[in-house]
């Protein structure tokens, strides 16, 4: 990979990362349905996404990329680890996907 298409690719990481914390912290309603249907309260939901939306801050400088890929790679396990354990199937893959940009973001 290039350098000139490392802070794109994390960028574009971020903005995902980014997005669905925002979703989360807003409320929106599929969000809160996924939530309570874990049984996780809506602080937790707000706990999640405060977590993506600062880790995605994190990876756009090079200085602070490995605190934020550490912070979402951490939050994205424990959702793909209840998302497997609660049989969301689908929602599995693209969360693994965001779960192996977030572990790039280490190296």
């Amino acid at each position: 990979m290039s350098q000139r298409s490392t802070p794109l690719l994390f960028s574009l990481l971020g903005l995902g990362f980014g997005l669905a914390g925002a979703t989360k912290l807003a409320g929106f309603a599929p969000q809160r349905a996924l939530f309570h249907s874990w049984g996780w309260s809506d602080q937790a939901r707000q706990v999640v996404g405060g977590l993506e939306l600062g880790g995605a801050t994190l990876l756009v400088s090079n200085r602070t990329r490995g605190w934020g890929g550490l912070i979402l790679a951490a939050t994205s396990a424990v959702i793909l680890a209840t998302e497997g354990r609660n049989h969301d199937d689908t929602l599995i893959p693209p969360r693994a996907v965001l779960l192996l940009g977030a572990l790039a973001a280490l190296a």
